[in-house]
């Protein structure tokens, strides 16, 4: 299999939703291209502290937990809270002010998809290179698995931060989408870490993260359609 093809294939989901959210959800050009080339951004800092706390923060400093408390402490420090805080303060360079509430979404969802797709290149091509395979299989394995879950993870899990610094900048503060993120992150790692039966149980964490997705956003929409509402009414009563 050509390995540009396969860097190609693994873009696949990025470019149909930034197509769709243009089309369906009206979204600015320029906004999608800021959210997506953060989402691209992320990538180098968020590899470079990981690197750099792992050397830092050894394995060993877990080892007090048990194996799997162990296993579930790092992927929550290193993966959960690491990925999801470096993204959210990337996404701060999102003009909140300038968007609504669905733009400012879609944009979150589009960089966390950006994120993972671009990750998706960089373990292909670690893969190919540490193991010299470029069969079919391979490809089957790791790129098209991970289009429908780290993918749509990253997606879902940014787009709750995205959630999260909307409600700052707007002062409805929703800590639950932040805290929401990382744990579904945590939890979905920590279930492929297994390469037993036990990795399909990251399916869970992966709807839940959606499921939340539709939840904070429909709670931040009700804010705002009550705050329309009582302005409506204090206008008419100014009169």
């Amino acid at each position: 299999m050509n390995v540009y093809f396969a860097i190609a294939i693994c873009f696949i989901p990025f470019f149909i939703c930034f197509f769709l959210f243009k089309i369906f959800a009206k979204n600015k050009f320029s906004i999608e291209l800021l959210a997506s080339f953060l989402g691209l951004l992320a990538v180098l800092p968020i590899t470079f502290m990981q690197f750099l706390l792992g050397e830092v923060i050894p394995s060993s400093q877990f080892a007090s937990a048990g194996s799997l408390a162990k296993i579930f402490l790092e992927v929550l420090f290193f993966n959960g809270i690491l990925e999801e805080v470096l993204k959210m303060f990337l996404l701060v360079f999102l003009p909140a002010k300038k968007v609504s509430l669905k733009e400012f979404f879609c944009a979150s969802l589009l960089c966390g998809l950006s994120f993972g797709c671009f990750e998706s290149v960089v373990y292909l091509l670690q893969s190919l290179q540490q193991n010299n395979v470029r069969g079919g299989e391979f490809l089957w394995n790791l790129v098209f698995a991970r289009m429908f879950t780290s993918d749509l993870i990253h997606m879902f899990c940014t787009g709750l931060t995205g959630l999260f610094i909307w409600g700052i900048r707007n002062k409805k503060v929703d800590l639950f989408s932040l805290f929401f993120a990382i744990i579904a992150h945590a939890l979905f790692d920590f279930f492929v870490y297994f390469k037993n039966g036990i990795h399909w149980f990251a399916i869970a964490p992966l709807l839940l993260a959606f499921v939340e997705c539709r939840i904070r956003y429909s709670k931040q929409k009700e804010v705002l359609k009550i705050e329309k509402t009582n302005r409506a009414n204090a206008c008419k009563n100014s009169f």
